[in-house]
């Protein structure tokens, strides 16, 4: 009875090893970068702004799934909005079943923003959204968090 309580506690720990080594092993391996300019196009078509990553792009697996992008910006009709850092965004995986990558958090990391007003009285990051871009759907809460800006989209 023991040899196999023993056996099938060293089988689980043997599966939960492999698992976490095939992950560690993906992240090492993958590369996101060849993917910058369909992410530039889709986060540019969410905000409605151009976004330009000019650092690295690596997938996160700990704590949560999700990508992180180094020195990015943000530009709208040609002025500069936000400047970053780094940028992480958690990703839902049971979107990727749909293949889609639904963005559940974004977190802003040494955020720097330009926030101006023109003549007219509107500010720089003021844009108009299409329905195409799936944003304004559900909830959105911003909020700030010591040295970073913290975007959930629900």
């Amino acid at each position: 009875m023991k040899a196999k309580l023993i056996k099938v506690i060293l089988v689980i720990a043997g599966s939960v090893a492999a698992l976490v080594l095939a992950a560690v092993i993906f992240t090492l391996t993958f590369n996101l970068n060849q993917y910058r300019p369909r992410i530039e196009a889709a986060a540019s078509k969410a905000t409605g702004m151009q976004v330009r990553i000019n650092g690295k792009i690596s997938p996160i697996l700990f704590p949560h799934a999700g990508v992180s992008l180094e020195n990015v910006l943000i530009q709208n009709r040609g002025e500069e909005i936000v400047s970053l850092k780094k940028a992480e965004a958690g990703i839902s995986l049971l979107s990727f079943l749909r293949r889609k990558a639904l963005i559940r958090q974004i977190e802003l990391m040494t955020p720097t923003l330009f926030i101006t007003k023109n003549s007219r009285g509107r500010f720089n990051f003021l844009c108009r959204l299409s329905k195409a871009s799936g944003i304004g759907h559900g909830r959105t809460m911003l909020y700030f968090k010591q040295s970073y800006l913290a975007v959930e989209l629900y």
